[in-house]
């Protein structure tokens, strides 16, 4: 961003000039987007604006959208761990760009959800 961005509730966001394609990779101005460290802090960031239905990237208060092909993230792998007798399964769901370092999301039902590219 380069700092004359609209602000939520103004003009709405300006295009971030960012590309996913449906296999997930990142694009800017064309360009392969190749570190992972950038890829996943933008993920992290990846929201959806509910009234123009577009995916964009917030951070603070400075927001612009973003073109995506297909889906924004893409899951890689599913772990099923647990299920003995007594025992909550557990779910872990793999999605490129984002590290094992993700928290995860916890549920009342047992069902845990961690995203991570990497396989452990």
């Amino acid at each position: 961003m380069t700092g004359n961005e609209s602000f939520p509730g103004e003009r709405g966001p300006i295009p971030c000039e960012i590309w996913i394609d449906r296999e997930g990779d990142w694009y800017h101005r064309g360009a392969p987007m190749e570190r992972a460290d950038i890829v996943g802090h933008l993920c992290r960031h990846l929201g959806k604006d509910q009234a123009s239905g577009r995916f964009v990237i917030r951070m603070g208060r400075q927001e612009c959208y973003l073109e995506v092909e297909d889906t924004p993230l893409v899951i890689t792998r599913v772990l099923r761990e647990g299920g003995e007798p007594g025992d909550a399964e557990r779910f872990v769901v793999f999605i490129k760009h984002l590290d094992a370092a993700e928290p995860s999301i916890r549920r009342a039902s047992g069902w845990d959800r961690t995203m991570s590219s990497t396989a452990p």
